[in-house]
């Protein structure tokens, strides 16, 4: 199972580099990936052009396979009622 997922992902070894949205650079991503893992861009913070800039840098590092990792979610709308319940929480 192993050797299918490494196969798969173009990768030899079972290691992927968190994508940690503004502690990571194209430079992590790139020296994970040459080195056989799978090195990761996080861009939930960035923008489109910031996305391809950061990609354009890893592929100019390396030739092997990394990743981006998106969020796809909605972004939260609390009510007042429900953030002041979290701020008493904390």
């Amino acid at each position: 199972m192993t050797s299918s997922l490494l196969q798969r992902l173009g990768i030899a070894l079972p290691i992927i580099q968190g994508p940690m949205t503004g502690s990571d650079t194209p430079a992590l991503a790139a020296a994970v990936s040459a080195a056989g893992g799978l090195g990761m861009l996080g861009c939930g913070m960035r923008s489109p052009a910031a996305m391809a800039e950061a990609a354009a840098a890893v592929r100019q590092q390396t030739d092997r396979p990394f990743g981006m990792n998106l969020f796809v979610q909605a972004t939260p709308n609390p009510d007042e009622a429900t953030v002041q319940a979290a701020m008493e929480r904390l």
